[in-house]
């Protein structure tokens, strides 16, 4: 396997042809294709960033159908997830764009019992100022939301924004062109994530055992 040099023309054209026939025969006849134009780019991304952001692997395109109306069986974008002490790093890409994003996706109960004690106090004052100053820099926070208060939190609560949420994730979006088969891509994805470093080292200094 080479360094990572972006995902080119063939990539796009892989899932172009996915969204049109989103079947098992479309994939298993472009597997090859697959496996050069989407699979081993992204394993290269893996072996070029784990040594700074953790553990690092490509998700299946394969969807869990069990519980979803949406019988389609394959996703039409491939993602790659770094797992490291607290906080999470996550690349998004289809034939339409990229995104970077950081921040728990999948808090469990415990997390989000250290998370809201650390927001409930002063910590969250500091998280707030994070998340605005990221909005500002055109990222967009997300994660799942509670529609109102949670239980025992009053509604005027000076944090209430955070308090709602169940995860906590800020996401910067590109829309795809020639770039994303050239190499400059790896700085763009480490760039992004380098600007929400303050949200992952706040995840990581008062949750430390999340994610």
């Amino acid at each position: 396997m080479t360094g990572f040099t972006g995902w080119g023309v063939e990539f796009e054209r892989f899932f172009n042809g996915l969204e049109r026939d989103n079947s098992k025969a479309y994939f298993e006849r472009h597997r090859e294709l697959y496996r050069r134009a989407v699979r081993e780019p992204a394993d290269a991304l893996v072996a070029a960033l784990e040594p700074r952001y953790g553990p690092g692997r490509v998700f299946r395109l394969n969807r869990d159908l069990r519980f979803s109306a949406d019988k389609r069986p394959y996703r039409t974008q491939a993602g790659i997830e770094f797992s490291g002490h607290g906080a999470h790093h996550y690349v998004s890409v289809s034939a339409t764009g990229l995104t970077a994003s950081v921040g728990v996706f999948r808090g469990d109960r415990q997390w989000l019992e250290r998370f809201r004690r650390a927001v409930d106090g002063p910590p969250g004052g500091v998280l707030l100022k994070v998340v605005e100053d990221l909005e500002a820099r055109k990222f967009t926070i997300g994660g799942e939301q509670l529609r109102t208060a949670p239980r025992g939190v009053p509604a005027g609560h000076p944090h209430i924004r955070l308090l709602r949420h169940r995860s906590l994730t800020a996401d910067r979006t590109w829309p795809a062109s020639a770039w994303l088969g050239s190499p400059g891509v790896l700085d763009l994805i480490t760039g992004a994530w380098e600007q929400a470093a303050a949200l992952s080292d706040w995840l990581r200094t008062h949750n430390p055992a999340g994610a």
